[in-house]
């Protein structure tokens, strides 16, 4: 314990703390999914890559008690690409920050060469915002749009409870607060404004930052769990909303810095 007072967090201990607890191996599906033509949804222009939150693998968002992939799919009227993180479900590998920005750049890729004709917009929900956001900063070719659910703007601002701290601890792990002003494609933040987890702030706080927010919604009444499993349609028509009308622009130029005011606003539902 007094080790842990007054030494001061290293990175792979605030990566463990904070972020890394696969569900139990009982508890996961063995999944095969084989490619079929006849079942993508052609006619749309875009797909979606989602990316989960913690503690959990592709088994739970294949249940039909909640919101699961093919119900995003049939909402969004596109296809739905997802993924379990290293070590996660029955993929191989350790959980690690590394490891989950390497899978989502394996992901990626693959999306980009089967289907070259869609553009894509990352979805991710918790943990699955930091996996996002890193892969939109990096400007990828192809990508259209950015969907943060519940995001967190950093581990440290997070479990310090600081979700505006302006400096950046060199042993921060997880840095959405950095990354999201260099992502150049339109942004959705979705929050609930009775999250305990993560609080609400925290999405404010990116899509203040972000160079290409839109109107984020604050869904009054929803917390880290109902912001997403079906209980506030509210989010699932604010996607929609957003990939039918926001995400048709291309990608902001390095040298326009101008921030949308509009991504300053409140909306609340």
């Amino acid at each position: 314990m007094c080790c842990y007072l007054l030494c001061p967090p290293t990175p792979n201990s605030i990566t463990r703390k904070m972020a890394f607890h696969p569900p139990r191996k009982g508890k996961n599906y063995t999944i095969h999914l084989a490619e079929d033509p006849n079942e993508q949804i052609d006619n749309a222009s875009k797909v979606v890559i989602f990316c989960q939150p913690n503690a959990s693998d592709l088994g739970e968002y294949l249940q039909p008690c909640c919101a699961n992939i093919p119900l995003m799919a049939e909402l969004f009227d596109t296809d739905v690409y997802a993924f379990d993180y290293s070590g996660y479900g029955y993929s191989s590998g350790k959980p690690s920050e590394a490891n989950i920005y390497a899978d989502i750049r394996a992901v990626y890729e693959f999306v980009r060469k089967s289907r070259p004709d869609k553009k894509i917009v990352l979805l991710g929900f918790s943990l699955g915002t930091a996996t996002v956001s890193d892969m939109a900063a990096s400007r990828p070719e192809g990508l259209a749009g950015v969907v943060l659910v519940a995001p967190f703007t950093s581990g440290l601002r997070l479990i310090g409870d600081q979700p505006e701290k302006p400096t950046t601890c060199t042993l921060d792990r997880f840095n959405t607060y950095d990354k999201v002003g260099r992502i150049a494609v339109p942004l959705l933040v979705c929050h609930g404004n009775q999250d305990e987890t993560i609080e609400v702030e925290h999405g404010l706080e990116l899509a203040r930052r972000a160079r290409r927010a839109v109107p984020p919604l604050i869904i009054d009444g929803a917390n880290h769990i109902t912001i997403f499993n079906g209980k506030y349609m509210q989010t699932f028509t604010r996607i929609r909303r957003f990939l039918d009308e926001e995400t048709n622009q291309s990608q902001e130029s390095e040298t326009n810095t101008n921030i949308r005011e509009s991504a300053q606003e409140k909306v609340i539902m």
